[in-house]
Order: C-alpha cells, then sequence, then structure tokens
C-alpha cells in the first residue's frame, strides 16, 4: 500500500511547527539594548549630593557654642582687641552640598561687630556672604561644598560682650602671646634663675652650718631665750624650737611633764600675774596652742585634737613670726627672715609655673624637634631650687655674726667630751640650750657618771636611773610634741 504526501499539507504544518517553537524560545532571548547613562538610583544619589547644608549654632553668655543641645569642643577666645569665635563648620564632608547656610545665634543683640563676619569656604567652595541680622543673629552662606572642601565661620565681638570664665581669659590670653617671645623667654629665663639659686646657695644658712668657731665659753654669752638661740645660730627655726622652749618653760615652772610609758600628760601650772607677765609673746601663744583656755593638761590625743582642728595653725606661725620678730629687734638680722624666705619662696613659685606653662605651650604648638622644652624643664627644676633654698637664707648684720660666734662657743663647751662632776642643777639650766644648738646627747653623757635625779617638772611611772634614761624619756615626748605642731605649720613660714 502506497502513502502519499500532500506538499501544501507538508508546508502549512511545518510553518506552524516554527512557529510555535518560536513563541516557546523568544522569551528567552537576551536583547542586547544600550545601557542608559545614569539609572533611576544614580538620579537619586545625584539629588542627594546637590541638597542644602543647613545648621544653627547657640552661643551662651559665657562663650560656649552649643548645636542642638550639644556643646562644640570650640567656643569664644580671648584676643589682645577683641573676643573672637572660629568655628570649622564643614571640613570634607561626606557629600558635596549645593549651598550652606550657618546661623548663629547670639546671647543679646549687638548693633555692630568688631569687623564684618567672616565665612571662609576653599577647595572649590564658594563663599557667598556673611551678616549680622537683627543684632540678634550672624548669618554665613556658602555654595558648591565638595567632598573636599572646608567651610569656617568667624565673627570678633567687642572685649566684655560676653561673660567668659577667668580660665578661658587666662588660657586664650597665654595662648596669644606670639611664640618667638616664648622662645626668648626660654633662653633667657633660665640662666636668670640660675643666678638666683647661686646667689641663694651662697647666702643660705648651710654655710652657717658649716662655720666652726674655737675656744669654749663655759656660761652663756647672753641672757637670750633657747629659741632666739637657734634662729641665731641656724639663721632659722624648727621643731627643735618647740622642744627648747617647752624644756625652758618646764625649768621656770609655767609647766610639767609626766610619762606615763604608753602616753604623756602636760600639765599647766598656776602661777601668778607677776610670772604671767615674764612670759615672752611667744611663749604665750605656744602655750594658747597647746592648751584650751579652760585647760589645764594635755595628752597626745589633745595635741592631736588641737592640730586637726585646722589643715594649716595660724598659732604656729605666729610662734615662729614672734621669735623671727625679736630677734630682729635686737639687731641680729638685718632683714626679717620670714620677708626674705617670702620673696623668694614667690619667686620660686612664679618661676616654676612659668617653666609650667612655657613647657605646655611649646610641647604642643612647637615643632619637632622640640628641643627649646629642655629650657622649661630646667625653669621648672630652678623654680623648685628656689622654694626650697628660700627657708634657708639668712641675712645676719654683724652683730648678729659676732653673737653667734659667742654661742657657737658655748656650743663647744656643751659638746665637750671630758666627763662633769656636779650637781644636776648645771645639767638643767643648760639643756635647754643643747636642744637648741642640736647637742643635748653630748650634753647629757657628760653627766653620765654622776648621781643624777630627776628634775621636779618631770615625772614618769618608772623610776629613772641616771641621765641617760631621763633624757631617752623625755626627749621623744617633747619631740612628738614638736614634730606634731611644726607639721601644721603654714607652709610659707619656716
Amino acid at each position: 500500500m502506497l502513502v502519499g504526501i500532500y506538499k501544501r499539507k507538508l508546508l502549512f504544518f511545518s510553518v506552524i511547527g516554527l512557529l510555535a517553537y518560536a513563541g516557546f524560545q523568544i522569551p528567552k532571548i537576551n536583547f542586547e539594548l544600550p545601557q542608559a547613562a545614569a539609572s533611576i538610583t544614580d538620579f537619586t544619589n545625584l539629588y542627594e549630593e546637590t541638597v542644602d547644608y543647613n545648621i544653627t549654632i547657640d552661643v551662651s553668655k559665657d562663650g560656649t557654642a552649643e548645636v542642638d543641645g550639644k556643646k562644640l569642643p570650640q567656643g569664644v577666645t580671648v584676643k589682645p582687641d577683641r573676643e573672637e569665635l572660629r568655628y570649622i563648620v564643614l571640613n570634607e564632608p561626606n557629600q558635596s552640598y549645593q549651598n550652606a547656610v550657618i546661623t548663629l545665634n547670639l546671647p543679646k543683640k549687638i548693633n555692630r561687630l568688631v569687623v564684618d563676619p567672616q565665612i571662609i569656604a576653599v577647595h572649590g567652595a564658594n563663599p557667598e556672604s556673611a551678616e549680622l541680622v537683627d543684632g540678634k543673629q550672624v548669618v554665613y552662606r556658602a555654595s558648591n561644598i565638595t567632598q573636599t572642601s572646608t567651610v569656617t565661620i568667624v565673627a570678633a565681638f567687642p572685649r566684655g560682650y560676653f561673660d567668659l570664665p577667668a580660665s578661658k581669659v587666662v588660657s586664650s590670653s597665654i595662648s596669644s602671646i606670639p611664640g618667638l617671645l616664648w622662645l626668648i623667654l626660654g633662653l633667657i629665663l633660665p640662666p636668670a634663675a640660675a643666678i638666683i639659686v647661686l646667689y641663694m646657695v651662697f647666702k643660705a644658712d648651710f654655710r652657717l652650718s658649716n662655720e666652726k668657731a674655737e675656744g669654749e665659753l663655759k656660761n652663756p654669752p647672753a641672757d637670750l631665750a633657747p629659741a632666739l638661740v637657734e634662729a641665731l645660730v641656724r639663721g632659722r627655726v624648727g621643731p627643735r624650737t618647740i622642744m627648747a622652749t617647752l624644756v625652758d618653760l618646764s625649768e621656770r615652772g609655767y609647766i610639767r611633764i609626766f610619762n606615763t610609758g604608753r602616753d604623756f600628760v602636760v600639765y599647766r601650772n598656776k602661777i601668778s600675774k607677776l610670772d604671767a607677765s615674764n612670759l615672752k609673746i611667744y611663749e604665750k601663744t605656744l602655750l594658747e596652742k597647746i592648751f584650751l583656755p579652760r585647760q589645764n593638761k594635755a595628752a597626745s590625743l589633745d595635741v592631736e585634737a588641737r592640730i586637726g582642728r585646722h589643715l594649716f595653725s595660724r598659732k604656729v606661725a605666729l610662734f615662729y613670726l614672734q621669735i623671727y620678730d625679736e630677734a630682729e629687734s635686737m639687731g641680729y638680722f638685718s632683714v626679717s627672715p620670714p620677708r626674705l624666705h617670702l620673696k623668694y619662696r614667690l619667686a620660686g613659685i612664679a618661676t616654676f609655673f612659668w617653666g609650667l606653662i612655657g613647657y605646655t605651650f611649646f610641647a604642643i604648638l612647637a615643632p619637632d624637634p622640640k628641643f627649646v622644652l629642655f629650657f622649661w624643664v630646667s625653669l621648672i627644676f630652678f623654680g623648685i631650687l628656689i622654694v626650697n633654698f628660700a627657708p634657708r637664707l639668712t641675712t645676719l648684720t654683724p652683730k648678729g655674726h659676732q653673737m653667734r660666734k659667742y654661742w657657737l662657743q658655748f656650743k663647744n663647751f656643751l659638746d665637750d667630751d671630758s666627763l662633769l662632776a656636779g650637781s644636776n642643777l648645771l645639767y638643767e639650766n643648760y639643756l635647754s640650750y643643747s636642744i637648741a644648738l642640736g647637742v643635748e646627747a653630748g650634753w647629757s653623757a657628760r653627766f653620765a657618771k654622776t648621781n643624777f635625779m630627776p628634775p621636779k617638772w618631770y615625772g614618769h611611772t618608772q623610776t629613772i636611773n641616771g641621765v641617760e634614761n631621763f633624757a631617752g624619756t623625755l626627749l621623744p615626748v617633747i619631740d612628738f610634741i614638736a614634730d606634731s605642731l611644726n607639721a601644721s605649720n603654714e607652709p610659707l613660714v619656716k
């Protein structure tokens, strides 16, 4: 059987098949159309990069600047002829801005600024305008700010427009000093301070401490209180002045000392008006420091309580000052030591802070290498030396030098190595002088072989055997009182 093929039908169904195949394949074809120059996203980004930048800065009366309640690191600074606000508003921002408007709200109305307000726009940005509006605002405008631009605003106000804190006025004034002047000061001040230190070393009392006197005096060369003797011989007062005065007051019947072993008690004796009138002014001051007005005895806790009432004790300082005044009135000092000490201590403090300020200034602003810092460090060092050497300065008159020589000869006698045989009276009479002259151990050793009896003004719970046992129990008591009182002294009185 033969099967026939019709050409027209074959052609028809072939065309239908091709069309059907094409219908399935056309959706899979990727038509490569030309890309647009900018997508919708690109147009959106372009819009964001050309938005305007607006910011409002509120300035307070004290010169601080805030944005939305947040304090800015930069505020108003003091210049020689004005008070200035200089603030970098934009510094290489993350995006570009077509326009920028900065509004500066002022704390109070002002008719005009010292100079016209200024907007500094660089690296592609254009400064447009800066103007004072109604005396209450300064409005700045700039345009074409790119991601490499910097925009800074400047406003200059008359001195006194702001109520600036004193610290800001001082710091701003220091920072406005030209760097060249700081450099000159850094080169000149250290040598000047070194000269002052050398002068003070030459005048210091350690020169006195190295001086010796030939020969001996077996009796005090003058009727001087032990406190004045120490001021004359050492050139200054200190804890030994208090120790010697306490023993002297005991010998003269004004106080008694009792050692319990673990503590002590100082008793104030009842005295007549005549005896009270014989007290020197500085002795009254010391007794007033140890005893309350109606108190007749004081233990260690009482002394500590009296000291702890104030950070520094004015009475201890007054005690020292009154001793210096009496020594000066007797013609032993040409210049009162406290005034001399204070003058140089203040000079040392000023030197120290000048060095500290100069060091800080150059540490921050000076270019590397910062060799000039060495000069400011040396100035700080010299300031410390001046402060520490000041209390050691003395200005003895010729009369003072001569009298000091006599007391040094008496000191040689007290500190002699030979033993003395005699009554307790000689030992007691000169004990306060030996403490003032720093030879109480040597003076006590000279009576090691005597049949020693403790004085009536000193008591102990145990039996006192010999002069060394007496000195070994008495001296720690008065040393504690003296060191405690001296530690509470005002720092500027030495």
